[in-house]
């Protein structure tokens, strides 16, 4: 598919109205993504503009999102989903085991690759550039770009600056060494952020209790180079209750009303109610979109 501009801001024409997903066993992570990502009007737009060339391309998961997206009740529809998941899945391990609970996280990641689309592949993936920089010889090394689906946020950050955070982080490199003056161990890297997406997707520590952070709905981004601003608002919520050995996801993501306005709704399985998009210790994955550029 040729590119197009993804950087579409925020549509509430583009929502799904409130549904279920039908949970046979361990799918409540899958239901929560599925969720989530129906929360993103731009990933529906393209989505549905493009049904055909996914129809011509055979598709299957991609033709499963779309019928959701476009009929709001295949509460079935998850397990066309999970059958793409498992086929493509033990093409490289023929020993996946999909009974059990997966991680959100990961599932995510494979999906959005799944859906074989660069323009899919842009909505969601960051970049950041990256240097290495060596205290005792001021030695500054640069080293290949870091590319991710997700922002992944150590908890000893404080949430109420996220959006700086994410523009830049600095790490140790324990047991590095320099390549100039062989010294270990006082080193240093850089990722300044070059690509963000309209889609940011950020992971937080799913077992930290996050009960303190107290992250904010709205991002800023500003380009310099461009002098505008990329505003980005909070969408959805997946949280994760529980622990290492079992645990249960639900997801907390906008959608429209019968009168088209839009609300808050938890999504939990085949239930869904009113609810809100306020942080918990619970919160694990946050969805935010492209709302507006300034």
């Amino acid at each position: 598919m040729s590119n197009i501009n993804i950087f579409k801001p925020f549509n509430p024409n583009m929502l799904t109205k409130p549904f279920g997903l039908n949970n046979n066993g361990s799918l409540c992570y899958l239901n929560s993504i599925i969720q989530s990502l129906t929360s993103c009007t731009i990933f529906n737009e393209y989505m549905v503009v493009n049904r055909d060339n996914f129809v011509k391309k055979g598709n299957k998961m991609a033709i499963s999102f779309i019928n959701i997206i476009l009929n709001n009740n295949n509460e079935n529809e998850n397990i066309n989903i999970l059958k793409e998941i498992i086929r493509l899945k033990r093409k490289e391990n023929d020993k996946f085991n999909f009974l059990g609970q997966q991680d959100c996280s990961e599932c995510i990641s494979f999906i959005i690759e799944s859906l074989d689309d660069n323009n899919i592949l842009k909505m969601f993936y960051h970049k950041y550039q990256c240097d290495i920089l060596c205290k005792n010889c001021n030695k500054m090394s640069n080293v290949q770009d870091d590319i991710s689906y997700q922002f992944e946020i150590p908890m000893n950050s404080n949430i109420q600056v996220l959006s700086k955070n994410l523009r830049l982080s600095i790490s140790q490199l324990p047991g590095y060494k320099c390549e100039g003056c062989k010294n270990e161990g006082n080193v240093v890297k850089f990722n300044r952020l070059f690509y963000i997406p309209p889609i940011v997707v950020i992971n937080l520590n799913k077992y930290f209790n996050k009960q303190l952070f107290h992250f904010k709905k709205i991002l800023v981004f500003n380009h310099e180079e461009l002098q505008q601003k990329y505003i980005y608002s909070l969408v959805s919520i997946i949280e994760h209750g529980g622990n290492a050995d079992s645990g249960h996801y639900v997801s907390k993501s906008i959608k429209k009303n019968n009168d088209n306005s839009y609300s808050t709704y938890l999504c939990n399985d085949s239930h869904f109610h009113n609810s809100n998009l306020e942080p918990s210790m619970n919160s694990y994955l946050l969805f935010y979109h492209l709302y507006k550029i300034e």
